[in-house]
């Protein structure tokens, strides 16, 4: 799963099931990039791999449809497929493990 948050003012990026990671007070407000596997969690900042930590999460599944602003919400996170997809039905699913690879433009 990848999804981008932004670092709350108590530090914290909300992590599926309720678990977070707590980051440094110069982050706050900052948008990261987190990629989630069943074992691993990665944390992009502008690109740049800045934390990585193992930690345990149970597969899942998710079921939304995209509002007509490309957007739609699992896990209290805000996910952006895009006006394109606006209306659809989509399966949001965790399986396997999520490497970082390239980062889109």
């Amino acid at each position: 799963m990848e999804f981008e948050a932004v670092i709350s003012p108590g530090r914290h990026v909300t992590l599926p099931q309720g678990q977070s990671l707590k980051f440094s007070p110069t982050l706050v407000g900052r948008t990261v990039t987190v990629w989630a596997s069943q074992r691993t969690v990665h944390v992009l900042l502008d690109g740049q791999l800045i934390r990585t930590r193992s930690m345990t999460f149970q597969p899942r599944r998710a079921i939304r449809r995209v509002g007509a602003d490309g957007t739609f919400v699992v896990a209290r996170q805000k996910l952006r497929p895009g006006v394109a997809h606006a209306g659809k039905t989509v399966t949001v699913a965790t399986v396997g493990d999520c490497q970082p690879g390239p980062r889109r433009r």
